[in-house]
């Protein structure tokens, strides 16, 4: 076993207090870990406004950096996403929890204009 096990991981996008729209979706999700090296891979999670945790996907590390995409198109509400690190000797580490707001679309963008005569 190695010297250095600590593991670590930030959520470095979507960033903190972002707001999206249905049309934002597919949403890049990217987390940074440290010690690469004793990181098996990352898993995504976002938490829905009740505070259940479910789960994105999970992702190998390429250069410090695991991506997913969320193809599921969320409801309007508020949302916390994290992520969470998983190294190869047991260790967890989990990422500060991030929060996004899903809005309606536009007014704008949900009427039909009117027919010009």
């Amino acid at each position: 076993k190695p010297k250095n096990t600590k593991i670590s991981v930030a959520l470095t996008r979507p960033v903190d207090a972002t707001n999206i729209i249905k049309y934002d979706f597919p949403l890049l999700l990217k987390a940074e870990v440290t010690n690469p090296e004793q990181t098996a891979g990352v898993t995504f999670y976002f938490k829905d406004t009740g505070g259940k945790a479910q789960q994105i996907a999970k992702s190998q590390i390429i250069d410090k950096t695991a991506e997913a995409l969320m193809t599921n198109i969320l409801a309007p509400g508020f949302y916390k996403f994290y992520a969470e690190a998983h190294g190869w000797y047991g260790q967890v580490a989990t990422s500060a929890e991030i929060s996004i707001t899903v809005n309606n679309l536009p007014l704008a963008a949900t009427t039909t204009p009117p027919a010009v005569q």
